[in-house]
């Protein structure tokens, strides 16, 4: 068994990812998984997240992907259903790019579900007394465009693989520095969550 976990760099006037920092916790750690556990941060900046991310899947070919992603505002581990081929970015990514009104890939199908067992994680980390939902839009941004790809990646492979997006609060940190304080969640916690991401997604093998 091989698992694939990303995060993102810090990205705009964020000196901070949530997503980077529990990257950098699990590399710091042991985390029980069944298999080989494979950690990396990719760049908030457009195709080259995307073409890192092919990298790591060519090279590991993994069984369970775990694509994570920071969205401020949001209270809860949001599970993502759907990836959708479009790109709007609402601010330039980490080079200054900004993509409007674009399709990802002109010959890719308008969208993709995840394979990520979605309700009974919601569900099992609620249990746990992690607030969790099942989200609909990953949005028009970076993280859409890694989601997309992934689903496009997962639908060619001849095995079976579990893959999807899950985004997460901002640092507390991060929140209490903000004029208005917004939504946050611990490191920790996303990181106990990811661990029944996992089991849940071995399950579902």
């Amino acid at each position: 068994m091989k698992i694939l976990i990303t995060g993102f760099e810090a990205y705009g006037k964020r000196k901070k990812n949530a997503t980077a920092e529990v990257i950098h916790q699990l590399s710091a750690q042991n985390i029980e998984v069944s298999g080989e556990l494979y950690l990396e941060t990719l760049p908030v900046v457009h195709v080259e997240a995307a073409d890192k991310l092919s990298n790591l899947l060519q090279k590991h070919s993994p069984d369970i992907v775990i694509c994570l992603g920071e969205a401020g505002g949001r209270s809860a581990i949001s599970l993502e259903k759907i990836a959708i081929n479009y790109l709007d970015y609402r601010m330039p990514d980490n080079a200054g790019n900004i993509i409007t009104d674009r399709y990802i890939s002109k010959e890719g199908p308008d969208a993709y579900f995840t394979a990520l067992p979605v309700v009974s994680i919601c569900k099992r980390l609620i249990s746990s007394g992690i607030p969790a939902e099942v989200s609909f839009t990953a949005g028009a941004y970076l993280c859409n465009e890694v989601f997309y790809h992934l689903m496009n990646w997962a639908d060619t492979q001849e095995k079976k693989v579990i893959a999807g997006f899950i985004h997460t609060p901002i640092l507390p940190d991060v929140a209490a520095g903000m004029q208005r304080p917004i939504a946050s969640m611990a490191p920790l916690t996303i990181i106990e969550a990811l661990q029944i991401v996992i089991e849940e997604s071995c399950k579902a093998l």
